[in-house]
């Protein structure tokens, strides 16, 4: 009998929004082996330096949420023998 892998993603997702405008969409995408990817829209560059200091430490932010998803996702999979070397 063949033992099937199963692969999980999981999706972070967060917006820097300044007043009533969308200013920063980020995206990122952690897969079960505990690689991920990353993606920062700044779509409203004025709002994004009005407030520069601030939507850097957001973004900041994201990257330590996915590390912490990655590092715990390769973890598990380490513990249960699934990642190849």
């Amino acid at each position: 009998m063949a033992i099937q892998n199963f692969s999980t993603k999981t999706t972070l997702d967060s917006q820097i929004v300044s007043g009533n405008r969308s200013v920063c969409n980020m995206y990122a995408t952690v897969e079960s082996s505990g690689a991920f990817t990353i993606n920062f829209n700044v779509i409203d560059s004025e709002g994004w330096f009005e407030n520069e200091a601030s939507n850097t430490e957001d973004a900041k932010a994201l990257l330590a949420n996915v590390q912490q998803v990655a590092h715990d996702q390769h973890e598990a999979n380490k513990a249960a023998g699934a990642v190849e070397k």
